[in-house]
């Protein structure tokens, strides 16, 4: 059995993407932040695992069953910092039975099927896998069965998560694979990367209307200072 989780976060204006709103505003952040997760459900709706959608707050579960549909399953996060979440989103889906369990977060809106699938391969061999952000964070983690906690004693949201994360495999003594790197959108230089490759995708690649639609439409209205900045 394996499970694909994304954890995600209500797209309330000034919670969400708040290192991106000093440079576009706490609307167009919020924006951006659904149509992200909107655009991830979409890549994986189908992905051949079982599907939770981990999302937070719990009272705002409505609005994540209309975004996701009925191809994912909805779970409340618990409560605590990120390191305790994703401990405890590991340690649920090992006891229900999963053998490899895959969480990505909704901050890559173009990471593709064929990146998860192989975090999912390498769990055949290893015990974790980890895909490095451009950032010094990740952007995907996985484990096979139960794993001792690793998520502590990690600067969330500094450019050492990564590289910490990795200490802790290697102290624990814990089989691990890393993935080739990729972005979050945190920042304005994200973003303007990621309008970038919206506008000359690779071959294959669909990205989704609405998002091209939105970061299209807010890029547009930053000025040639705003750039600058990035």
């Amino acid at each position: 059995m394996k499970q694909l989780g994304l954890f995600a976060k209500y797209w309330e204006p000034g919670r969400v993407k708040t290192r991106l709103a000093e440079s576009i505003g706490e609307q167009a952040a919020s924006r951006l932040h659904r149509e992200f997760l909107a655009s991830s459900l979409a890549t994986f709706q189908s992905f051949p695992t079982e599907r939770i959608l981990a999302y937070w707050p719990p009272d705002r579960r409505p609005e994540f069953a209309q975004l996701a549909g009925p191809a994912w399953n909805l779970l409340p996060q618990t409560a605590g910092h990120l390191g305790t979440r994703i401990q405890a989103y590991f340690a649920a889906a090992a006891e229900s039975g999963q053998e490899r369990t895959v969480l990505i977060g909704a901050d890559s809106p173009t990471l593709s099927t064929t990146m998860v699938q192989d975090a999912f391969d390498q769990l055949k061999q290893h015990e974790v896998v980890i895909g490095p952000a451009r950032d010094g964070g990740y952007y995907l983690v996985g484990c096979r069965g139960i794993v001792p906690d690793i998520f502590e004693e990690i600067e969330w949201g500094s450019g050492r998560v990564f590289e910490q994360t990795v200490r802790q495999l290697k102290s624990t003594g814990l089989s691990y694979a890393v993935l080739a790197p990729w972005y979050d959108v945190d920042r304005l230089d994200d973003l303007l990367a990621l309008h970038q490759e919206l506008t000359n995708p690779t071959p294959g690649q669909s990205p989704h209307e609405d998002l091209v639609t939105a970061v299209g439409q807010i890029v547009a209205e930053l000025t040639i200072e705003d750039r600058s900045k990035s």
